[in-house]
């Protein structure tokens, strides 16, 4: 493994997805990340749930078996029934950082998109992961718009 610098190291960015043995991002096999923060809002966005510059809570109706469990759990009031659906205010979400509404759902009608990686973590992942690149393998950094992380994303390039 390459040794980076220890800020360099630490130094954090936030990742919704990572997939490993990607064939469909590049050539040969490779690890695909998946990084978070998306300036633009287009209709056809394949990856709606990398928009955000951090991690974020996702609601899904097709998961949610409406018990109503978040409601009673979220601190912000941030969840209401209107004409039998949820409704989340969206910005008392985003500025929750406990995200407990998450927590109590059984079902995964709510989930979090995204967490914060360190470089140093992903150097970790890649140096497993190496060997089942094969030659014309490696790493693809997908979005979101992946630079707008590239102070995340430099060190990762230059190793």
């Amino acid at each position: 493994m390459i040794m980076l610098k220890e800020s360099v190291d630490q130094q954090k960015g936030v990742v919704f997805s990572i997939q490993s043995y990607s064939v469909h991002d590049g050539p040969g096999a490779r690890t695909t990340v998946f990084l978070s923060n998306c300036p633009l809002r287009c209709k056809w966005c394949c990856n709606p749930e990398g928009l955000f510059d951090k991690p974020v809570m996702l609601h899904s109706t097709v998961k949610c078996v409406k018990c109503g469990a978040c409601i009673k759990a979220c601190p912000h009031a941030a969840i209401t029934v209107q004409k039998g659906e949820l409704v989340f205010d969206r910005e008392k979400c985003n500025a929750c950082h406990t995200m407990e509404c998450v927590a109590v759902c059984l079902h995964e009608g709510n989930s979090i998109s995204g967490a914060y990686y360190t470089v140093g973590e992903l150097m970790q992942r890649f140096s497993r992961e190496r060997p089942y690149w094969g030659d014309g393998g490696g790493v693809t950094f997908s979005g979101g718009e992946p630079l707008y992380q590239k102070n995340f994303i430099l060190p990762l390039l230059k190793a």
